[in-house]
């Protein structure tokens, strides 16, 4: 819950705002009974960003409108949530996409692919997750303030108040059950306290990876643009 509390800080308190780039179980630090967000050393203001030069990227965390065409925005952070979600329920045991190397699964993901949850993730909570944050097209992607209402409901838990968290959009409500109550919360609770019993070492694995051949003619193709744009120097006449 920490997390998303400080994603939403990020995304929607902060003037600029700022764009993390890097969410993942290893940039989370936990102590005293709180998560906070580290590593902002690829942290970039404001609400776009396009890479120009070709560099190694954490891709298996990665949306698959960074995949194709390396471009970064709030949604973007929202999808990697997602995957930092997935490593939760799964211990961080192993890496996002395991047994598969960057060129399997990077076309997969921009086909739809996603990773599954375990059997015991609440079914709410992995709905959630699905549907409304790893959608493919970003515009039907939640925002971090969103999905902060979304675990809300699902949770029971109240996230804290401060400067811009009431004046979000309030989303849709999430998926309900039978009894047309949020479920999900109690198994949630219980696997947040099963975490809490004790330290739990993330696993360090070589995330970051060289982008894709598309990636890289994305990249070529904006350099490109950029040099017929650029106007000629003007030149100076001798004098003398």
């Amino acid at each position: 819950m920490h997390v998303f509390i400080g994603m939403e800080y990020l995304h929607h308190t902060l003037n600029p705002p700022i764009m993390h780039r890097d969410i993942a179980a290893r940039n989370c630090l936990y102590g005293n009974e709180k998560v906070k967000i580290s590593d902002f050393g690829l942290a970039k203001t404001g609400t776009f960003f396009q890479v120009t030069q070709m560099t190694k990227a954490p891709i298996r965390w990665l949306a698959p409108e960074t995949l194709k065409d390396i471009i970064y925005t709030p949604k973007t952070d929202v999808f990697s949530y997602g995957v930092l979600c997935w490593e939760i329920f799964t211990d961080a045991k192993t890496e996002p996409y395991a047994g598969m190397t960057a060129a399997e699964f990077v076309p997969k993901v921009k086909e739809g692919y996603r990773l599954d949850f375990p059997e015991f993730t609440p079914p709410d909570f992995s709905q959630l997750v699905k549907t409304k944050i790893w959608t493919d097209n970003p515009a039907e992607r939640y925002s971090m303030a969103e999905v902060a209402h979304g675990l809300e409901k699902i949770t029971n838990l109240q996230r804290p108040a401060y400067s811009g968290s009431d004046n979000v959009h309030q989303p849709k409500q999430p998926h309900l059950g039978s009894d047309n109550q949020p479920h999900g919360g109690d198994k949630l609770q219980h696997h947040q306290d099963k975490k809490k019993s004790g330290r739990h070492k993330v696993r360090k694995s070589n995330d970051n990876e060289s982008l894709s051949d598309e990636s890289s003619h994305a990249v070529h193709k904006t350099q490109s643009r950029r040099q017929k744009n650029k106007k000629p120097g003007r030149k100076t006449k001798k004098i003398g």
